[in-house]
């Protein structure tokens, strides 16, 4: 008689096929002695009780229990020179941010710095006509005193007149181009306490970038 073939016997030299609920088995054995609870895909996760310490820790003392004091050095000193360099990019990226922005505040100092000047070279010959006007109405004045006749005094007092008016006309021309003089200093001044504050920001970063390369953070 044939012996009995068993189906289930693995030929020589194959490696034997352990089926899915034989792994899962195996899975939940292990787990029950452990302590650990089976994932869906067949790894074994914390358990959702017990112990005080955060789960954070406990997988890092893990981590350093398993690879060895040497590998677990050398680990953590990529990951603090990683954290370093990271935060190291981070504060030249904000360094850089502050550069250009107060390279956007230099340009508007400029343009403002322009209209000013502008601004007062408008007013220069306004100055001089008004204090050419203001030496002509005096000089009228006077001619209006010392005139006896009716008709020199009326002329003198016309003439006195006209130069008022003329010069209350070039005090409102130097009026409104002093107000946007002043408007523009306002600007300036309040773009300068800002730049100001970004330069203390700046060097604030700088010193930091300087502690972290030179291992003081």
């Amino acid at each position: 008689m044939d012996p009995v073939t068993n189906q289930n016997q693995t030929p020589a030299g194959d490696v034997p096929v352990i089926s899915d609920k034989i792994k899962d088995g195996m899975a939940a054995a292990a787990a029950a002695m452990s302590g650990l609870t089976p994932s869906d895909d067949g790894n074994l996760i914390m358990p959702a009780t017990g112990g005080t310490e955060p789960i954070t820790e406990r997988l890092e003392k893990a981590r350093v229990a398993m690879e060895g004091p040497e590998r677990a050095a050398e680990r953590l000193q990529r990951e603090h020179e990683q954290k370093i360099e990271q935060e190291r990019k981070n504060l030249e990226a904000q360094k850089t941010a502050i550069e250009k922005e107060k390279e956007k505040m230099e340009i508007v100092w400029i343009d403002l710095d322009e209209k000013r000047n502008s601004f007062k070279r408008d007013l220069e010959p306004i100055l001089v006509e008004e204090t050419k006007l203001e030496d002509e109405e005096k000089i009228a004045e006077l001619e209006e005193e010392k005139a006896t006749m009716p008709e020199e005094k009326k002329a003198a007092e016309k003439k006195r007149q006209d130069l008022q008016t003329r010069r209350k006309a070039s005090e409102e021309k130097k009026w409104i181009i002093q107000d946007k003089i002043e408007q523009v200093e306002k600007i300036i001044t309040q773009n300068t306490e800002h730049y100001q504050e970004l330069l203390s920001k700046e060097e604030i970063l700088i010193q930091k970038i300087n502690d972290l390369e030179s291992g003081v953070a």
